[in-house]
């Protein structure tokens, strides 16, 4: 049974996270709109970056519009062929009831016979999909610049849940495009596109979160600024996966999930090359360091809490210095109770005051506010722990703490 939860999309990190309980249930890929320069040639319609606020879900369906020209036949529409040689034209399946036929160029000049089978080919090649009799024109419509469904939504202005009086839907949508549905389909590697507006999602990505209920009608959906990155904290807390279901032989079959966090630095940077300890619910450890973009995921694990430490890179080892010629025979010195420094190390007083790291860290929520007042336990180099709780600004400062690496766990809270 589908949760009610909270639908984000985080244009410049790319990325639309359904979020149920606190918790990311769904993190995927997600392309928006990007401005051009003005004197850009941009075709039919100027591209705009994709508008941000706080809306409501309002249907989730077949779309169909005269601005767009491929998209004035909705997805799925039977097709057929009528003439031959020269004459040959593509017809679409105008009713339901009387099955009605008119040609597509009549509604769309360019999608001429020839012109719709170089369309097709280009999309699905000679792989036959959607073409029985294999003659490059498919079978139904799939080209509608929409996908087979689009997303709308609307702000909700009187916040009553409703679209009405001033409302009106978003020009802006969440939907799949053509070429992602037909490399979907042939199972190749998916290529986001940059949209005028809109918000390009991956057709398994999209039926992912229509099983979730994220585009259920009144959900609310939040388009964050593109400068907002998806929020992450060191402990990440996996969605429960649902109670094994008897399959038609008698078979149990366990649900796994998956989770997908980016690290940056202060200045909102990827940690590029920043070593880590993950540790999985399981009790899997592994220990290895982030690629360039900082992006730590892993697939197809079992539920539960996983512990992501990061950690402090190794001092190189210091390399032995040269032994020097050796010097005329001394007069032998009386024995020193103070132990001898090894050869190529420094020697340090004994006394010499141990070096004391201060410890930095903000925790924010999944809509990039602090959470303030939250009691956190930091597990130190040393192996103590320090406990504190965040300030209104979601930090924390623990100062005069040994180097290396440290756990940070959040402590919860009882309530009555």
């Amino acid at each position: 049974m589908a949760e009610t939860g909270v639908l984000h999309f985080y244009p410049g990190a790319r990325r639309i996270v359904w979020v149920v309980r606190g918790a990311a249930a769904l993190n995927a890929e997600a392309w928006g709109g990007q401005e051009v320069p003005d004197g850009s040639n941009f075709g039919l319609m100027r591209p705009h970056r994709t508008t941000p606020g706080r809306f409501v879900i309002h249907s989730y369906g077949p779309y169909r519009t005269n601005s767009w020209p491929m998209a004035r036949i909705p997805w799925g529409t039977p097709l057929k062929v009528e003439g031959t040689g020269a004459l040959k034209h593509v017809v679409f399946q105008t009713g339901t009831t009387h099955q009605t036929w008119k040609r597509v160029e009549s509604l769309i000049p360019q999608a001429t016979y020839l012109g719709l089978q170089g369309y097709y080919r280009m999309l699905y090649g000679d792989s036959g999909r959607y073409d029985p009799d294999r003659d490059g024109i498919p079978d139904r419509w799939v080209f509608n610049e929409f996908g087979p469904k689009a997303v709308r939504y609307f702000k909700d202005l009187n916040n009553d849940g409703v679209l009405d009086g001033n409302e009106h839907l978003m020009g802006d949508m969440i939907h799949t495009v053509p070429s992602n549905e037909a490399e979907t389909l042939l199972k190749d590697p998916i290529k986001y596109t940059v949209s005028h507006g809109c918000v390009h999602i991956a057709p398994r990505d999209r039926d992912r979160l229509l099983s979730a209920g994220a585009f259920k009608k009144g959900t609310t959906f939040i388009v964050h600024g593109y400068n907002e990155r998806v929020p992450l904290v060191p402990r990440v807390q996996l969605p429960e996966a649902p109670a094994p279901t008897e399959t038609q032989t008698g078979r149990l079959e366990k649900e796994k999930t998956f989770f997908d966090v980016l690290i940056v630095d202060d200045d909102d940077e990827p940690l590029a090359g920043q070593r880590y300890r993950l540790e999985l619910a399981d009790g899997t450890v592994e220990e290895g360091r982030l690629g360039a973009d900082g992006r730590l995921a892993r697939r197809n694990i079992d539920p539960g809490t996983a512990e992501l430490t990061l950690l402090a890179d190794e001092a190189p080892p210091v390399a032995a210095e040269e032994a020097p010629a050796p010097e005329p025979a001394e007069p032998e010195a009386a024995p020193s109770s103070e132990p001898e420094a090894a050869p190529g190390v420094p020697e340090v007083p004994l006394d010499a005051p141990v070096a004391l790291d201060t410890v930095d860290l903000q925790l924010i929520d999944v809509d990039g506010k602090p959470v303030a007042g939250q009691k956190v336990s930091i597990q130190l180099a040393d192996g103590s722990v320090r406990e504190a709780v965040t300030d209104d600004d979601g930090a924390v400062t623990i100062a005069d703490v040994p180097g290396g690496d440290y756990v940070l766990s959040i402590v919860d809270s009882d309530t009555a």
